[in-house]
């Protein structure tokens, strides 16, 4: 059935999305990560990482970049940073890169046909 739902072509775009968007998310928490923590590189453009040094932070909804399962939110199940990181990688493409709407609409239709169908194998086993 899962081959009739898309044509070839839009399933090869939007695995394409999906795999980029885990690759910007490997990056943007790995630049976090990093010692200094203010910028992180992104396809050689710096893009800048607010710093939290100094300030108290009970819990992760002001840096969610700072907890482990924020690398995790692009799997094939969403969690709850899943929005944030989707969000994230949009406001990239079209701001950075100066991808259009279309492109905009493109990554969210591919992030959810892949939790949509996650979600449908997951409560049918």
């Amino acid at each position: 059935m899962q081959a009739h739902r898309h044509s070839e072509k839009t399933r090869a775009s939007y695995n394409g999305y999906v795999a980029r968007g885990r690759a910007f998310l490997r990056v943007y928490c790995k630049g976090v990560d990093s010692d200094s923590a203010e910028t992180c590189e992104n396809e050689g453009e710096s893009v800048e990482v607010p710093s939290t040094e100094g300030q108290l932070v009970d819990d992760n909804s002001a840096t969610p970049w700072t907890d482990p399962l924020f690398a995790k939110a692009f799997g094939d199940t969403p969690n709850q940073y899943s929005p944030e990181a989707l969000c994230l990688f949009i406001t990239s493409k079209c701001i950075n890169e100066g991808c259009k709407t279309s492109t905009a609409e493109s990554i969210n239709a591919a992030f959810k046909k892949l939790w949509d169908e996650s979600c449908v194998a997951t409560s049918s086993t």
